[in-house]
C-alpha cells in the first residue's frame, strides 16, 4: 500500500519524467532476465539437435529434459513475478523518501496550501493517499523528514470523523485505538492536528458551476446585492450539537450545574425555520410545522417574501436567492414564482459559502442556546426573538463584503473556501 503525506514541490511534468526513469529501470532488468532464459533455451536446444542422432533410446532422456527445462522456465517466471510485485523492489521517485516499503512525500511547494480534502485528491492524482500511521516507528520517520525543512509546515493525515462526528478513522477505515503518540511526538516538534473544515463534497459538475457563477458576477455593482433578498431554512436543537460550546471554569467543578450542557435522548427537540434578509436588515423568520414539501413552501414565500421586502425597502429589481433543494426548483414551486412575477437568482449547488445567510444562522443559534431554553415552545419564542434582533449593521457588513466570497472562489477554481 502506498501512502503520501502532504515538502519539495516537483511538477507533473518532473513527476513523469521520474516515473519514466523508473520504468526504464525496471525493463532494463526484466530484458536482462529474458535474455538470460532466452539463452538457456537456445543451449538447451543446440544440446538437444547434437543428440539428435543417438537414436530412439535417447528420445526418452530427452522428452525429460524437455520437461525439466518447462519446470525450470515456470519457476523462474514465478519468481520473476514475485520480485516485480514485492514493493521492497519498487524505486521511490524523486523528492519521495523509501521506509519500509513504502515512499513518502511531503510537500513544501504550492500544495501546501491545500486543504485537507484537496490534498486527498492531490495524493489521489499520483497514485498515492495521506499516510495511515501504524505505530510510533512511523511517526518517527514523519517528523525526521520533515525536521529537513526551515519551516515547519503543518500537517495533513488521514484521519477523519466524517461518517461520525468525534469517531475518527483512518480513510481505509479502520479505527484510531490511540493517537496519544501521534499527539505527543508532532507536539514536541511545534505542529498541531487540524480538524478538517465540514464543507461540501463538490462534484466535478459543481465545482465548475460555482466558478461559472462566480466568474459572471464578480464585476456586478454593489447594488445588485443590496437588492437581493436572501433566503435559506435551518434547525436548531433543543439540547444539540447545532452550535458549538465553550466554558470557562475552575479545577474540579466540571460536573456543576453552571458547566454542562444538558442532553437528552434524540436532540430533545428541534425547529425548523425559513428565513430571509437583506442589506438593510433581516427580513421574515417563520417557523415550519410538520413536514416541509413544494405546497408548504410556497405558503411561506406567500406570506413572508413581499412583506419582507416592503419593509426592508428593495427596489423593484429586487431578485429572489434560494439554493437547489428540491422543493424549492419543482415544477409546481417554478410555476408558482413564475405566476407570482417574482425572479429568481440563479444558483449552483452546494454552495452554502456563497449564502452570506449562513453567518446570520450562527449568530442566531449562539444567542438562542445562550437563553437555554427548556422547551420546544420557548426554543421558537427564542428564535423569533433573537432574529428580530439582528443589528441592520451586521447585515449590511455581510453583503458589502459579498465580492470576497467571489474572489474567493474563484481564487479556489470553483472549490471550497474559508467562508
Amino acid at each position: 500500500m502506498e501512502v503520501h503525506v502532504s515538502a519539495p514541490e516537483h511538477s507533473d511534468k518532473e513527476y513523469k519524467r521520474d516515473k519514466g526513469s523508473v520504468r526504464l529501470w525496471m525493463h532494463l532488468v526484466l530484458l536482462f532476465i529474458i535474455i538470460a532464459l532466452v539463452k538457456g533455451l537456445l543451449i538447451t536446444s543446440a544440446h538437444f539437435l547434437l543428440r539428435g542422432n543417438a537414436g530412439q533410446a535417447g528420445d526418452q532422456s530427452m522428452d525429460g529434459e524437455k520437461l525439466q527445462l518447462l519446470a525450470e522456465i515456470q519457476r523462474l517466471t514465478a519468481l520473476l513475478h514475485n520480485i516485480t510485485a514485492d514493493p521492497r523492489c519498487q524505486l521511490c521517485l524523486k523528492s519521495w523518501h523509501r521506509f519500509r516499503g513504502h515512499c513518502y512525500f511531503i510537500s513544501a511547494g504550492l500544495e501546501r496550501d491545500h486543504n485537507w480534502a484537496e490534498s486527498v485528491g492531490y495524493c489521489a492524482k499520483h497514485n498515492a493517499s495521506l499516510a495511515i500511521i501504524q505505530d510510533e516507528a512511523e511517526m518517527e520517520f514523519i517528523v525526521s523528514q520533515m525536521s529537513r525543512f526551515s519551516e515547519t509546515p503543518f500537517l495533513w493525515l488521514g484521519l477523519t470523523d466524517a461518517q461520525e462526528e468525534g469517531v475518527w478513522a483512518w480513510l481505509d477505515g479502520t479505527l484510531l485505538q490511540d493517537h496519544r503518540f501521534i499527539r505527543k511526538r508532532l507536539g514536541k516538534n511545534g505542529l498541531h492536528g487540524r480538524v478538517p473544515s465540514r464543507k461540501p463534497l463538490l462534484s466535478k459538475k459543481n465545482i465548475k458551476a460555482r466558478l461559472s457563477f462566480a466568474r459572471k458576477h464578480l464585476d456586478d455593482p454593489q447594488d445588485f446585492w443590496e437588492n437581493t433578498l436572501w433566503t435559506e431554512e435551518t434547525k436548531t436543537e433543543l439540547f444539540g450539537r447545532s452550535v458549538s460550546h465553550y466554558v470557562w471554569r475552575k479545577s474540579n467543578t466540571a460536573f456543576q450545574n453552571k458547566n454542562i450542557t444538558p442532553t437528552v435522548k434524540y436532540g430533545g427537540g428541534s425547529v425548523m425555520v425559513w428565513g430571509c434578509f437583506a442589506a438593510s436588515g433581516p427580513g421574515r423568520l417563520a417557523v415550519i410545522n410538520g413536514t416541509m414539501n413544494s405546497a408548504v413552501y410556497q405558503k411561506i414565500l406567500k406570506e413572508n417574501v413581499r412583506p419582507s421586502v416592503c419593509d426592508l425597502k428593495l427596489k423593484r429589481t429586487w431578485v429572489l436567492q434560494q439554493d437547489n433543494d428540491p422543493k424549492h426548483t419543482s415544477k409546481s414551486t417554478s410555476e408558482w414564482l413564475k405566476k407570482n412575477k417574482m425572479k429568481t437568482l440563479e444558483w449552483p449547488s452546494q454552495s452554502p459559502d456563497l449564502n452570506p445567510i449562513e453567518m446570520l444562522w450562527h449568530d442566531l443559534k449562539k444567542v438562542v442556546h445562550a437563553r437555554k431554553p427548556s422547551n420546544v415552545a420557548e426554543l421558537q419564542q427564542f428564535c423569533k426573538d433573537e432574529w428580530a434582533k439582528i443589528p441592520p449593521q451586521r447585515c449590511n457588513r455581510l453583503i458589502a463584503s459579498y465580492g470576497k466570497r467571489l474572489i474567493a472562489v474563484v481564487a479556489a477554481k470553483g472549490g471550497p473556501t474559508s467562508y
